[in-house]
């Protein structure tokens, strides 16, 4: 069984709304290009969402890999910029 304790249900209606480790959902399906993404089910509620949901990874069309290492760069404290020029390098 997988590991979904760090996640929780994002829909704002929902009683369960927020609360992780709750063991209220499931892995209704696995889908993108790589298919390596999991789609979430509430049992509460009954919503989908994916697991990118709310992070800078959701609706991204780049890498995972790229994601993360812009994000490093920003939080190195460089500028858009900066970023910009050592993520084309």
């Amino acid at each position: 069984m997988e590991d979904l304790s760090h996640f929780c249900c994002q829909n704002t209606g929902c009683s369960m709304y927020g609360v992780r480790n709750s063991n209220t959902l499931t892995v209704s399906k696995i889908y993108g290009k790589s298919k390596d993404i999991r789609l979430l089910r509430c049992s509460i509620c009954k919503a989908r969402f994916s697991e990118r949901r709310g992070t800078p990874y959701f609706n991204s069309r780049m890498p995972k890999a790229e994601v993360t290492a812009i994000l490093h760069h920003l939080q190195e404290g460089n500028g858009i910029r900066r970023t910009a020029s050592l993520h084309i390098s």
